[in-house]
């Protein structure tokens, strides 16, 4: 048996890859738990404290992705510098800050200003926690399509297991033990997913080696030489823009992410006034979405997904706009029916969606150069939140002024004809499709 004083760097970097992913996966797992629970003790602490009114409402769910526009591209320099597992480690703290936050201000302060606080807490520390996440898979993993597929799929089917669940514990805790309780909760789960990576700090490990594989792809790095100066901050959304791969795709990101979101501002509307669902029936939908996410986790860490993930993304970005159709058909089918239906669209829905993300994440991990992958995941999510906000308004100024329908349909034609710039991506090496 080899000693292990006698394993060469690179062989002591792979066998500890295992450990350092079984961390990250279980940090993100108490992060995201953490997460769900603060974003289902706000807006409750808004309403039943201090008697908030929607517009009130609406200014605190939009502040966190506000946040992190904001200081979307300074936390991807943050990120390039610290290493993606202490960048994670980082967000967590900062999110434990937020949970604190809330938790001081019930016990202590009078007014809202503090859940403002802890709003914006939320927004940059969840930024920095996906950017982190999507580097430290480049850290720890293999760099091959197949591996890191497998990797995205089960952080990302981590996540939706929290999304369901989340909101269901944190609901129990505050019945059990109170509001201040719960946010007690979401800050000890916070600090348990920084405690894991922190570990990662003390032990001697040489985290960025595994980064080499990425040079061999092809990657332009000459895009190194835009880090000089105050440019550094643009040096991320500089380099997707230059990429004949990664531009097409946040470019079809983006605009998905604008109808999605018009569609996301009505869809409950629809489903009590148009479809007369209860709040059962609602419950039961969410159900479904959380089940079909699931089920694309799985799907998407496949072999067969890994060689075809080309035509893969693209059959999967243009599924939810054929389940929003499916949605308006159902006006005049029996409730029951209706049910159905829109239990059957939601979780497809979520199934492409999980499945897009997997492979996005996947093909701009595989061309990021090693310098630049917290830039370019957070100049990425950036622009994301950057559609979704104005998307939503749009929405809700339709579905406030004439109904929900309107933004319905031209949400499903928006999100279908954003598969069209996936037609500029260039096949081949750029989607690794190349089985191992």
């Amino acid at each position: 048996m080899t000693r292990p004083e006698t394993l060469t760097p690179a062989a002591a970097s792979k066998a500890r890859r295992p450990a350092g992913l079984a961390r990250l996966w279980v940090s993100e797992a108490f992060g995201s738990v953490g997460l769900q629970i603060t974003l289902f003790v706000v807006p409750l602490v808004a309403v039943t404290v201090f008697d908030a009114t929607a517009l009130q409402i609406g200014a605190l769910n939009s502040l966190e992705s506000v946040a992190a526009i904001a200081f979307g591209l300074v936390t991807g320099l943050v990120i390039d510098r610290l290493g993606g597992s202490r960048a994670v480690a980082l967000a967590n703290v900062v999110r434990a800050v937020a949970a604190v936050t809330l938790l001081v201000g019930l016990l202590y302060w009078d007014g809202l200003w503090f859940l403002f606080v802890a709003c914006v807490l939320i927004g940059v520390g969840s930024l920095a926690n996906d950017a982190g996440v999507s580097t430290a898979v480049l850290e720890l993993s293999s760099s091959r399509p197949r591996d890191l597929n497998r990797t995205n799929a089960l952080l990302r089917v981590t996540t939706v297991a929290s999304e369901v669940s989340g909101p269901g514990l944190g609901g129990l805790l505050v019945l059990s033990f109170g509001l201040a309780a719960a946010s007690g909760a979401a800050a000890a789960a916070f600090g348990l997913a920084a405690g894991l990576l922190l570990v990662s700090i003390v032990l001697p490990m040489r985290q960025r080696e595994p980064f080499g594989d990425i040079g061999r792809r092809g990657v332009d790095t000459a895009a190194s030489g835009i880090e000089a100066g105050a440019g550094r901050f643009l040096s991320g959304g500089r380099f997707i823009w230059r990429h004949a791969t990664l531009r097409p795709l946040v470019i079809s990101s983006l605009h998905f992410n604008f109808f999605s979101a018009m569609v996301q501002s009505v869809f409950v509307i629809y489903c009590l006034h148009d479809l007369h669902f209860t709040t059962g029936d609602l419950a039961i939908v969410g159900v479904s979405g959380g089940a079909g996410g699931l089920i694309g986790g799985f799907i998407a860490s496949s072999t067969a997904v890994a060689q075809r993930s080309r035509a893969v993304y693209l059959v999967a970005l243009s599924l939810p706009g054929l389940c929003v159709w499916a949605l308006l058909m159902e006006r005049s089918a029996p409730h029951t029916t209706q049910v159905i239906g829109v239990m059957a669209a939601m979780g497809l829905w979520s199934a492409a969606m999980v499945v897009c993300l997997v492979l996005f994440n996947t093909v701009r991990q595989l061309q990021s150069p090693a310098h630049l992958v917290g830039r370019i995941a957070s100049t990425e999510r950036t622009l994301a939140l950057g559609g979704e906000l104005p998307g939503a308004l749009l929405g809700g100024l339709l579905g406030t002024l004439i109904s929900p329908t309107p933004a319905l349909v031209l949400g499903a034609a928006g999100m279908m004809t954003a598969a069209l710039w996936i037609a500029r991506v260039p096949k081949g090496e750029a989607w690794t499709t190349t089985p191992d």
